[in-house]
């Protein structure tokens, strides 16, 4: 879990203007990050903290990506 935060840390601080935070009020609940990849987009990071896992959050995520509404 450690080595998943900090690639996440690291990576976050060199391409911050290309992540997307997701808060619930004040507490940070997900991290995720979309790259243009030739006619499509790629996913390169979608993490979810644990205690907010299995409410939906990575499911309304992915359906902003598929929509284009990220």
């Amino acid at each position: 879990m450690e080595k998943i935060v900090n690639y996440c840390e690291e990576d976050i601080r060199e391409n911050l203007s290309t992540y997307r935070l997701i808060y619930d009020e004040e507490q940070l609940v997900a991290i995720y990050n979309v790259d243009d990849f030739e006619d499509g987009k790629i996913i390169d990071t979608l993490y979810i903290f644990e205690i907010y896992r299995k409410k939906g959050i990575a499911s309304k995520i992915l359906d902003k990506i598929f929509n284009n509404n990220f």
